[in-house]
Protein backbone atom coordinates (compact mmCIF):
# COMPACT_ATOMS: atom_id res chain seq x y z
CA UNK A 1 0.00 0.00 0.00
CA UNK A 2 1.22 3.51 -0.83
CA UNK A 3 0.82 6.00 2.01
CA UNK A 4 1.05 9.77 2.14
CA UNK A 5 1.86 10.91 5.68
CA UNK A 6 1.03 14.47 6.73
CA UNK A 7 2.68 15.85 9.86
CA UNK A 8 2.41 19.08 11.79
CA UNK A 9 6.04 19.87 12.61
CA UNK A 10 9.62 19.15 11.68
CA UNK A 11 10.89 18.65 15.23
CA UNK A 12 11.92 15.18 16.40
CA UNK A 13 9.63 14.82 19.41
CA UNK A 14 6.90 12.38 20.50
CA UNK A 15 4.41 12.18 17.61
CA UNK A 16 7.23 12.70 15.10
CA UNK A 17 9.24 9.81 16.53
CA UNK A 18 6.20 7.53 16.45
CA UNK A 19 5.66 8.32 12.77
CA UNK A 20 9.29 7.43 12.01
CA UNK A 21 8.94 4.21 14.02
CA UNK A 22 5.72 3.35 12.16
CA UNK A 23 7.40 3.69 8.78
CA UNK A 24 10.43 1.75 9.95
CA UNK A 25 8.67 -1.22 11.55
CA UNK A 26 6.04 -1.54 8.80
CA UNK A 27 8.62 -1.33 6.04
CA UNK A 28 7.69 -4.70 4.46
CA UNK A 29 3.98 -3.89 4.40
CA UNK A 30 4.37 -0.43 2.89
CA UNK A 31 4.87 0.38 -0.77
CA UNK A 32 5.78 3.95 -1.53
CA UNK A 33 5.98 6.28 1.46
CA UNK A 34 5.75 10.04 0.99
CA UNK A 35 5.77 12.46 3.92
CA UNK A 36 4.73 16.11 3.81
CA UNK A 37 6.20 18.43 6.44
CA UNK A 38 5.42 22.14 6.93
CA UNK A 39 9.08 23.18 7.17
CA UNK A 40 12.66 21.94 7.31
CA UNK A 41 14.05 20.38 10.49
CA UNK A 42 15.62 17.36 12.19
CA UNK A 43 12.67 15.14 11.32
CA UNK A 44 13.48 15.22 7.60
CA UNK A 45 16.74 13.31 7.91
CA UNK A 46 15.19 10.75 10.25
CA UNK A 47 12.46 10.09 7.70
CA UNK A 48 14.84 9.87 4.78
CA UNK A 49 16.99 7.43 6.77
CA UNK A 50 14.03 5.00 6.90
CA UNK A 51 13.34 5.34 3.17
CA UNK A 52 10.59 7.96 3.02
CA UNK A 53 10.40 10.63 0.35
CA UNK A 54 9.99 13.98 2.07
CA UNK A 55 8.22 17.03 0.63
CA UNK A 56 8.22 20.38 2.44
CA UNK A 57 5.16 22.51 1.74
CA UNK A 58 2.65 24.70 3.61
CA UNK A 59 0.00 22.50 5.23
CA UNK A 60 -2.17 25.09 6.96
CA UNK A 61 -1.19 23.76 10.39
CA UNK A 62 -3.61 24.80 13.12
CA UNK A 63 -2.11 26.50 16.17
CA UNK A 64 -3.79 28.38 18.98
CA UNK A 65 -2.30 31.64 17.75
CA UNK A 66 -4.66 31.46 14.75
CA UNK A 67 -7.82 31.27 16.87
CA UNK A 68 -9.03 34.75 15.92
CA UNK A 69 -11.02 35.99 12.88
CA UNK A 70 -8.02 36.96 10.75
CA UNK A 71 -6.08 33.90 11.83
CA UNK A 72 -8.91 31.53 10.92
CA UNK A 73 -9.24 33.14 7.48
CA UNK A 74 -5.50 32.67 7.04
CA UNK A 75 -5.74 28.99 7.97
CA UNK A 76 -8.75 28.41 5.69
CA UNK A 77 -6.81 29.75 2.70
CA UNK A 78 -3.73 27.63 3.41
CA UNK A 79 -5.83 24.54 4.22
CA UNK A 80 -7.57 24.72 0.85
CA UNK A 81 -4.28 25.38 -0.93
CA UNK A 82 -2.68 22.41 0.85
CA UNK A 83 -5.67 20.16 0.07
CA UNK A 84 -5.32 20.99 -3.63
CA UNK A 85 -1.61 20.14 -3.57
CA UNK A 86 -2.27 16.93 -1.64
CA UNK A 87 -4.75 15.78 -4.29
CA UNK A 88 -2.05 16.25 -6.92
CA UNK A 89 0.40 14.20 -4.83
CA UNK A 90 -2.21 11.46 -4.38
CA UNK A 91 -2.60 11.12 -8.14
CA UNK A 92 1.12 11.37 -8.87
CA UNK A 93 2.17 8.70 -6.35
CA UNK A 94 -0.93 6.48 -6.63
CA UNK A 95 -1.62 6.88 -2.92
CA UNK A 96 -3.98 4.43 -1.17
CA UNK A 97 -4.11 6.06 2.27
CA UNK A 98 -3.63 9.65 3.42
CA UNK A 99 -2.38 9.38 7.00
CA UNK A 100 -2.82 12.59 9.04
CA UNK A 101 -0.50 12.37 12.02
CA UNK A 102 -2.05 14.65 14.72
CA UNK A 103 -5.19 16.77 14.65
CA UNK A 104 -3.21 19.89 13.72
CA UNK A 105 -3.15 18.57 10.13
CA UNK A 106 -6.61 18.79 8.56
CA UNK A 107 -5.74 19.34 4.89
CA UNK A 108 -5.72 15.59 4.31
CA UNK A 109 -9.28 15.22 5.54
CA UNK A 110 -10.38 17.91 3.07
CA UNK A 111 -8.41 16.45 0.16
CA UNK A 112 -9.78 12.92 0.55
CA UNK A 113 -13.42 14.03 0.61
CA UNK A 114 -13.28 14.41 -3.16
CA UNK A 115 -11.55 11.15 -4.00
CA UNK A 116 -11.71 7.43 -3.31
CA UNK A 117 -8.55 7.53 -1.24
CA UNK A 118 -8.94 6.53 2.40
CA UNK A 119 -8.18 8.95 5.23
CA UNK A 120 -6.69 7.86 8.56
CA UNK A 121 -6.44 10.30 11.45
CA UNK A 122 -3.87 9.37 14.10
CA UNK A 123 -4.78 11.35 17.21
CA UNK A 124 -2.04 12.11 19.73
CA UNK A 125 -3.88 14.94 21.52
CA UNK A 126 -6.48 15.63 24.16
CA UNK A 127 -7.92 19.04 23.29
CA UNK A 128 -10.25 20.49 25.90
CA UNK A 129 -10.16 24.18 24.96
CA UNK A 130 -11.22 26.12 23.02
CA UNK A 131 -14.45 24.15 23.03
CA UNK A 132 -15.41 25.08 19.46
CA UNK A 133 -12.18 23.56 18.16
CA UNK A 134 -12.63 20.40 20.19
CA UNK A 135 -16.15 20.04 18.76
CA UNK A 136 -14.83 20.67 15.25
CA UNK A 137 -12.22 17.91 15.56
CA UNK A 138 -14.90 15.54 16.86
CA UNK A 139 -16.94 16.32 13.74
CA UNK A 140 -13.91 15.57 11.55
CA UNK A 141 -13.51 12.24 13.33
CA UNK A 142 -17.14 11.29 12.66
CA UNK A 143 -17.60 12.66 9.15
CA UNK A 144 -14.28 13.05 7.35
CA UNK A 145 -12.13 10.17 8.54
CA UNK A 146 -12.44 6.55 7.43
CA UNK A 147 -10.62 5.50 10.58
CA UNK A 148 -9.32 7.26 13.69
CA UNK A 149 -6.57 5.78 15.82
CA UNK A 150 -5.83 7.16 19.27
CA UNK A 151 -2.77 6.56 21.39
CA UNK A 152 -4.41 5.74 24.73
CA UNK A 153 -7.68 4.95 26.46
CA UNK A 154 -7.53 8.44 27.97
CA UNK A 155 -7.60 9.95 24.47
CA UNK A 156 -10.45 7.69 23.37
CA UNK A 157 -12.50 8.58 26.43
CA UNK A 158 -12.03 12.28 25.77
CA UNK A 159 -13.01 12.21 22.09
CA UNK A 160 -15.90 9.79 22.59
CA UNK A 161 -17.18 12.21 25.19
CA UNK A 162 -16.89 15.23 22.91
CA UNK A 163 -18.64 13.53 19.99
CA UNK A 164 -21.39 12.07 22.18
CA UNK A 165 -20.51 8.44 22.81
CA UNK A 166 -18.56 5.38 21.73
CA UNK A 167 -19.76 4.60 18.21
CA UNK A 168 -16.86 2.31 17.32
CA UNK A 169 -15.12 4.85 15.09
CA UNK A 170 -12.10 5.28 17.35
CA UNK A 171 -9.57 2.50 17.86
CA UNK A 172 -6.88 2.49 20.57
CA UNK A 173 -3.35 1.52 19.55
CA UNK A 174 -0.77 2.11 22.25
CA UNK A 175 2.50 3.39 20.86
CA UNK A 176 5.52 1.14 20.90
CA UNK A 177 9.09 2.11 20.18
CA UNK A 178 12.30 0.32 19.26
CA UNK A 179 13.80 0.69 22.69
CA UNK A 180 17.13 -1.14 22.61
CA UNK A 181 19.13 2.03 22.06
CA UNK A 182 17.81 3.59 25.28
CA UNK A 183 19.53 0.88 27.29
CA UNK A 184 22.91 1.73 25.75
CA UNK A 185 23.31 5.30 26.98
CA UNK A 186 26.60 6.21 28.65
CA UNK A 187 25.97 7.74 32.08
CA UNK A 188 29.16 9.78 32.22
CA UNK A 189 28.82 11.58 28.85
CA UNK A 190 26.21 14.18 29.76
CA UNK A 191 27.32 14.34 33.40
CA UNK A 192 30.85 15.22 32.33
CA UNK A 193 29.49 17.78 29.88
CA UNK A 194 27.51 19.65 32.54
CA UNK A 195 29.90 19.04 35.42
CA UNK A 196 27.77 16.73 37.55
CA UNK A 197 29.63 14.28 39.79
CA UNK A 198 28.54 10.66 40.11
CA UNK A 199 27.32 11.05 43.70
CA UNK A 200 25.09 14.04 42.81
CA UNK A 201 21.47 13.11 42.13
CA UNK A 202 20.19 14.32 38.78
CA UNK A 203 16.44 14.79 38.31
CA UNK A 204 15.32 15.69 34.81
CA UNK A 205 12.54 16.34 32.35
CA UNK A 206 12.51 16.22 28.54
CA UNK A 207 9.82 17.93 26.52
CA UNK A 208 8.85 20.73 24.20
CA UNK A 209 8.79 24.07 26.02
CA UNK A 210 5.10 24.88 26.29
CA UNK A 211 2.91 26.12 29.11
CA UNK A 212 1.06 22.80 29.50
CA UNK A 213 4.19 20.66 29.42
CA UNK A 214 4.88 21.78 32.99
CA UNK A 215 8.32 23.38 32.96
CA UNK A 216 7.08 25.86 35.55
CA UNK A 217 5.74 23.08 37.78
CA UNK A 218 9.03 21.21 37.42
CA UNK A 219 10.76 24.26 38.88
CA UNK A 220 8.31 24.26 41.79
CA UNK A 221 9.26 20.64 42.47
CA UNK A 222 12.95 21.54 42.18
CA UNK A 223 12.51 24.31 44.75
CA UNK A 224 10.86 21.93 47.24
CA UNK A 225 13.68 19.41 46.82
CA UNK A 226 16.42 22.04 47.04
CA UNK A 227 15.03 23.31 50.34
CA UNK A 228 15.48 19.82 51.79
CA UNK A 229 18.68 18.62 50.12
CA UNK A 230 21.83 20.11 48.67
CA UNK A 231 22.96 17.08 46.67
CA UNK A 232 20.42 17.30 43.82
CA UNK A 233 20.67 19.01 40.43
CA UNK A 234 17.91 19.46 37.86
CA UNK A 235 18.07 19.09 34.08
CA UNK A 236 15.52 20.55 31.62
CA UNK A 237 15.81 19.46 27.97
CA UNK A 238 13.75 20.71 25.04
CA UNK A 239 13.11 23.66 22.77
CA UNK A 240 9.97 25.70 22.12
CA UNK A 241 7.38 25.51 19.38
CA UNK A 242 7.83 28.40 16.94
CA UNK A 243 6.04 31.39 18.39
CA UNK A 244 6.49 30.28 21.99
CA UNK A 245 10.11 31.37 22.43
CA UNK A 246 8.98 33.98 24.97
CA UNK A 247 8.55 31.11 27.45
CA UNK A 248 12.34 30.89 27.77
CA UNK A 249 12.35 34.32 29.43
CA UNK A 250 9.56 33.29 31.81
CA UNK A 251 11.44 30.13 32.78
CA UNK A 252 14.70 32.00 33.37
CA UNK A 253 12.90 34.61 35.44
CA UNK A 254 11.32 31.93 37.61
CA UNK A 255 14.64 30.13 38.08
CA UNK A 256 16.11 33.36 39.40
CA UNK A 257 13.10 34.12 41.62
CA UNK A 258 13.23 30.67 43.21
CA UNK A 259 16.96 30.84 43.81
CA UNK A 260 17.67 27.90 41.49
CA UNK A 261 20.31 29.51 39.28
CA UNK A 262 23.04 27.16 40.52
CA UNK A 263 20.80 24.10 40.57
CA UNK A 264 19.05 24.00 37.19
CA UNK A 265 20.77 23.16 33.90
CA UNK A 266 18.90 23.89 30.68
CA UNK A 267 19.49 22.31 27.28
CA UNK A 268 17.64 22.89 24.03
CA UNK A 269 16.83 20.07 21.60
CA UNK A 270 19.18 17.08 21.91
CA UNK A 271 19.65 14.02 19.74
CA UNK A 272 21.53 12.02 22.40
CA UNK A 273 18.46 11.13 24.47
CA UNK A 274 19.83 7.68 25.48
CA UNK A 275 22.85 9.38 27.07
CA UNK A 276 20.63 11.95 28.78
CA UNK A 277 18.40 9.21 30.19
CA UNK A 278 21.48 7.34 31.39
CA UNK A 279 22.68 10.46 33.21
CA UNK A 280 19.42 10.86 35.14
CA UNK A 281 18.53 9.24 38.44
CA UNK A 282 14.83 10.13 38.25
CA UNK A 283 12.75 11.17 35.25
CA UNK A 284 9.86 13.59 35.77
CA UNK A 285 6.86 14.24 33.52
CA UNK A 286 5.30 17.40 35.02
CA UNK A 287 2.52 18.07 32.47
CA UNK A 288 -0.30 20.23 33.85
CA UNK A 289 -2.86 19.20 31.21
CA UNK A 290 -3.62 15.65 30.02
CA UNK A 291 -0.59 14.33 28.12
CA UNK A 292 -2.08 11.66 25.83
CA UNK A 293 0.65 8.98 25.72
CA UNK A 294 4.08 10.53 26.22
CA UNK A 295 6.73 8.81 24.11
CA UNK A 296 9.36 10.08 26.52
CA UNK A 297 7.90 7.82 29.24
CA UNK A 298 8.44 4.80 26.98
CA UNK A 299 12.00 5.96 26.41
CA UNK A 300 12.55 6.40 30.14
CA UNK A 301 11.17 2.94 30.91
CA UNK A 302 13.42 1.36 28.28
CA UNK A 303 16.32 3.16 29.98
CA UNK A 304 15.29 1.59 33.33
CA UNK A 305 14.62 4.94 34.98
CA UNK A 306 12.05 5.43 37.75
CA UNK A 307 9.38 7.92 36.71
CA UNK A 308 7.44 10.59 38.55
CA UNK A 309 4.49 11.86 36.52
CA UNK A 310 1.52 14.08 37.20
CA UNK A 311 -1.67 12.03 37.54
CA UNK A 312 -3.19 12.72 34.15
CA UNK A 313 -3.65 11.37 30.63
CA UNK A 314 -1.75 8.39 29.33
CA UNK A 315 0.71 8.41 32.24
CA UNK A 316 -1.99 6.75 34.35
CA UNK A 317 -1.97 3.81 31.91
CA UNK A 318 1.78 3.67 31.42
CA UNK A 319 3.12 3.95 34.96
CA UNK A 320 2.19 1.46 37.67
CA UNK A 321 1.99 3.53 40.84
CA UNK A 322 4.48 2.52 43.54
CA UNK A 323 5.92 -0.17 41.24
CA UNK A 324 7.51 1.58 38.24
CA UNK A 325 7.10 5.14 39.51
CA UNK A 326 4.65 7.53 41.12
CA UNK A 327 1.60 9.53 40.10
CA UNK A 328 1.66 12.93 41.78
CA UNK A 329 -0.87 15.79 41.94
CA UNK A 330 -0.78 18.80 39.65
CA UNK A 331 -0.17 22.18 41.26
CA UNK A 332 0.82 20.94 44.71
CA UNK A 333 4.58 20.54 44.79
CA UNK A 334 4.76 19.95 48.55
CA UNK A 335 2.34 17.01 48.40
CA UNK A 336 4.06 15.69 45.27
CA UNK A 337 7.48 15.64 46.94
CA UNK A 338 5.98 13.84 49.92
CA UNK A 339 4.85 11.06 47.59
CA UNK A 340 8.14 10.42 45.79
CA UNK A 341 10.72 11.63 48.32
CA UNK A 342 11.71 8.03 49.05
CA UNK A 343 13.15 7.77 45.52
CA UNK A 344 15.55 10.59 46.32
CA UNK A 345 16.78 8.80 49.42
CA UNK A 346 16.93 5.19 48.29
CA UNK A 347 19.18 4.13 45.41
CA UNK A 348 18.02 0.52 45.68
CA UNK A 349 14.41 1.61 45.26
CA UNK A 350 15.30 3.67 42.20
CA UNK A 351 16.94 0.63 40.65
CA UNK A 352 13.99 -1.59 41.58
CA UNK A 353 11.46 0.78 40.04
CA UNK A 354 13.63 1.20 36.94
CA UNK A 355 13.88 -2.55 36.38
CA UNK A 356 10.13 -2.96 36.88
CA UNK A 357 9.55 -0.22 34.31
CA UNK A 358 11.82 -1.96 31.82
CA UNK A 359 9.87 -5.19 32.24
CA UNK A 360 6.53 -3.40 31.93
CA UNK A 361 7.37 -1.52 28.73
CA UNK A 362 8.73 -4.70 27.16
CA UNK A 363 5.58 -6.64 28.00
CA UNK A 364 2.78 -4.09 27.67
CA UNK A 365 4.05 -1.51 25.16
CA UNK A 366 6.29 -3.48 22.84
CA UNK A 367 7.00 -2.47 19.28
CA UNK A 368 5.76 -5.90 18.18
CA UNK A 369 2.31 -5.22 19.64
CA UNK A 370 2.26 -1.80 18.06
CA UNK A 371 3.31 -3.16 14.67
CA UNK A 372 0.67 -5.89 14.70
CA UNK A 373 -2.13 -3.49 15.61
CA UNK A 374 -1.09 -0.84 13.10
CA UNK A 375 -0.82 -3.44 10.35
CA UNK A 376 -4.36 -4.59 11.13
CA UNK A 377 -5.80 -1.09 11.10
CA UNK A 378 -4.03 0.00 7.91
CA UNK A 379 -4.80 -3.09 5.88
CA UNK A 380 -8.44 -3.04 6.97
CA UNK A 381 -8.80 0.35 5.30
CA UNK A 382 -7.96 -0.90 1.83
CA UNK A 383 -9.08 -4.53 2.10
CA UNK A 384 -12.06 -5.17 -0.20
CA UNK A 385 -15.29 -5.79 1.68
CA UNK A 386 -16.64 -9.33 1.48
Amino acid sequence: MNILFLHSSSGLYGASKIMVETIQVLDKELGKVVVCLPDEGDLRKALEDVGAEVIVMPLGILRRKYFNPLGLLNRLYFLLLAAWKIRKLVRKHKIDIVYSNTTAVLAGAIATRFSKVKHLLHIHEIIEKPRFFSKFIAWIIKKWSDKSIVVSNAVKKHWDGVKGGDDGIIKVVHNGIIGDRFATGVRSKVRDEIGIEENTLLVGMIGRVHYWKGQSYFLDLAKEIKDKRNDVKFLMVGDAFPGYEYLYDEINEKIEQLGLTDNVIQMRFRRDIPDIMAALDIFVLPSILPDPFPTVILESMHASRPIVATAQGGALEMIEHNVTGYHVPIGNSKEAIGIFESLLKDKEKREQFGQAGKERVTKEFSVDKYTRRMREELTSLIRPKA
